[in-house]
């Protein structure tokens, strides 16, 4: 039974729910006014920024007076800006995308300040997994810009659409044709903020293409930038980014000092969204070192935060992460577990790849399980899904996963169909491929084609093969592929 205070203050709600319902629109709108009056007279009150951007809000509506509604507006586009970043800041997403969309619409609000609700709302949208949002809210952006005659703004959108379009669809090459142009319009505008900003996007960039060392410069360049504005928030960042270019290198000393230096900072600063991100990067490095246990503890810690900001594709990424940890541990079964989960919050945001890697990488463990009747039908639908996302040098790979699961079973019609289907998608990613890739799915080929008695692809694959073999290659298969050269020119010449 509820107590007698619960149900008394339940009673009253409702009473003054009702009793406010009763008020007619105009009299609503003069009350409101009265409370931000009031509060805006207050000694704190930039620190009641949500209450005097509602009431001036609610003020403006049904207010018959067109120059006291006016005032209202004028003073709502004063406070909700605040609002907006207060909520954002406090990792309330929700409430500060509602504010932005209400400040898009805001026309008593100037261009620059409408524009930038509209750009962190896309970046908000992305962050919690909606990413059909951001490019019609980019397109409003654009639209609210056409009048102003400032081309930071379009910098602005640049970033903005690298972060929450180009990027999660893996269009690294749109996006590195645009970054020059956003970074030019801040060097000669004189914008270091949004210059180092732009420097952290090429970073990523070019990690993402596998150009590290071109990543490290444009960290530190920005790391020098935002120093040099005391911006802790953007030295964080790229302290955590630089700490994963030395781990990708094998350089753990120093990513682990990278790493730690970013958590203190975000700790001190009170970034809530970069203390979870920092944690699991140092889970990443202790799995990778071997410590499972004491990056199963980050994991968590990292996933209770997650949690708490509705940040849905971080919170997929370190299910991956703790799925890899088990899988290394010998428990494959939790592993499974974890990457269909990560795989239907993948589903959910709409993200195509991270699908796929899922798919993939369960798939994988079911192989190594020795559950082949489980396992390749998955590794298939992986190999389909990184095709239907154009990501053919995974999909690639999968095929050749698949290509070497027969081969052990003995099944060479599975394995010459899986391996011609890793050839043809191999074509598409052209030097996508990994090279060990390429030797891999060609030897496979090469054996399947020639017990079918198809000698001459069988030869070809094999000489493509042994021309990127890797130094330690097994003698045993470099023999054999040169017998099925042999034995594809002697057929030639017969």
């Amino acid at each position: 039974m509820p107590s007698a205070e619960a149900a008394y203050l339940f009673r009253h709600a409702m009473m003054r729910l009702a009793a406010y319902e009763l008020q007619p629109l105009t009299s609503r709108s003069e009350l409101h006014g009265y409370a931000f009056a009031i509060i805006e007279q207050l000694p704190d009150a930039e620190h009641l920024v949500f209450e005097l951007a509602d009431h001036a809000h609610f003020a403006s509506l049904s207010q018959p007076d067109p120059r006291r509604r006016q005032e209202m507006l004028e003073r709502e586009s004063r406070w909700l800006p605040r609002a907006m970043e207060k909520a954002r800041l406090g990792s309330n997403f929700r409430l500060a995308l509602e504010y932005a969309q209400r400040l898009m619409d805001l026309t008593a609000a100037d261009i620059t300040t409408r524009h930038n609700a509209a750009l962190q709302a896309a970046e908000m949208s992305a962050m919690l997994g909606d990413f059909e949002a951001p490019p019609l809210l980019l397109q409003q952006a654009e639209r609210i810009a056409a009048r102003a005659d400032d081309p930071k703004l379009e910098a602005n959108r640049i970033l903005c659409r690298v972060a929450t379009v180009y990027m999660p669809g893996r269009r690294f090459h749109d996006a590195l044709t645009e970054l020059p142009k956003a970074r030019d319009i801040y060097r000669t505008g004189g914008d270091r903020l949004g210059e180092a900003r732009t420097l952290g996007y090429l970073g990523n960039l070019t990690s993402a293409v596998e150009q590290r060392e071109h990543s490290l410069k444009h960290y530190e360049e920005a790391e020098t930038l935002f120093r040099a504005m005391k911006h802790l928030r953007g030295v964080s960042t790229c302290r955590g980014n630089e700490g994963l270019v030395h781990k990708h290198q094998g350089r753990f000393e120093q990513a682990e000092a990278c790493y730690r230096e970013a958590l203190e900072i975000d700790r001190e600063v009170g970034n809530r969204e970069g203390i979870p991100r920092h944690l699991g990067n140092l889970g990443v490095l202790y799995r990778d070192q071997g410590n499972f246990h004491k990056a199963l503890d980050l994991f968590a810690e990292a996933d209770d935060l997650f949690r708490e900001l509705g940040d849905r594709p971080s919170t997929m990424r370190n299910y991956m992460n703790y799925a890899d940890c088990h899988e290394r541990m010998g428990q494959s079964h939790r592993a499974i577990s974890l990457y269909q989960t990560a795989q239907r919050i993948s589903e959910e945001c709409g993200l195509g790849y991270n699908r796929a890697c899922n798919i993939h990488y369960r798939g994988l463990a079911l192989l190594k399980m020795n559950d082949q009747v489980r396992g390749e039908p998955v590794v298939e639908e992986a190999a389909l899904a990184f095709a239907s996302v154009g990501a053919h040098a995974d999909a690639t790979e999968c095929w050749a996963d698949l290509a070497k699961s027969a081969f052990k079973r003995g099944e060479y019609a599975d394995q010459l169909r899986w391996s011609e289907s890793g050839l043809a998608a191999r074509a598409k990613a052209g030097e996508a491929v990994a090279r060990d890739t390429s030797f891999r799915l060609l030897s496979l080929h090469a054996q399947a084609a020639l017990a079918h008695s198809s000698f001459g692809p069988a030869a070809a694959s094999a000489s493509e093969a042994l021309a990127i073999a890797p130094e330690g290659c097994d003698p045993i298969l470099r023999s054999t592929l040169k017998a099925i050269v042999d034995r594809g020119q002697a057929s030639a010449a017969t």
